[in-house]
């Protein structure tokens, strides 16, 4: 989703950027991954208990094993917010997280689905989706 610069305070794009960026040194935060890093993203089918899912995950480039759908990927940084509250305008470089975009995808899966759940007028995150239904347009 593109990024909306006006919900983030004045400094978003050189104080905060330069201070996530020289806390992680470039690197995923979750993975380890270095910013510009080529690697081959696949399809990996697990079972979770219940039924077979189907993933995409990321293997170094040149590692050995065949892999379903495979396909070369730059990785490229992004902020997460660790609370999902992109509403916050005072902001601090505490309050984010640099990831690739795999594992930001993968942190606000939760989100998204609470957000699927409730509809387009969630209040996440002080969403219990009672709360919501009681904010829908009638």
């Amino acid at each position: 989703m593109p990024i909306n610069y006006k919900r983030y305070p004045y400094n978003f794009r050189t104080t905060l950027h330069q201070q996530v960026s020289n806390r992680s040194g470039e690197s995923c935060e979750k993975c380890g991954l270095k910013n510009g890093t080529i690697v081959i993203s696949h399809v990996v089918k697990k079972w979770n208990g219940k039924r077979w899912v189907y993933r995409r995950d990321w293997s170094p480039l040149g590692s050995l094993g065949t892999f379903v759908n495979p396909k070369e990927v730059k990785v490229v940084l992004t902020k997460a917010h660790i609370n999902h509250d992109s509403n916050n305008p005072h902001i601090t470089a505490s309050d984010l997280l640099h990831l690739c975009q795999l594992c930001h995808l993968r942190y606000d899966s939760y989100m998204k689905a609470r957000r699927k759940a409730c509809g387009k007028w969630c209040l996440w995150p002080n969403c219990n989706i009672s709360t919501c239904l009681e904010y829908l347009p009638r």
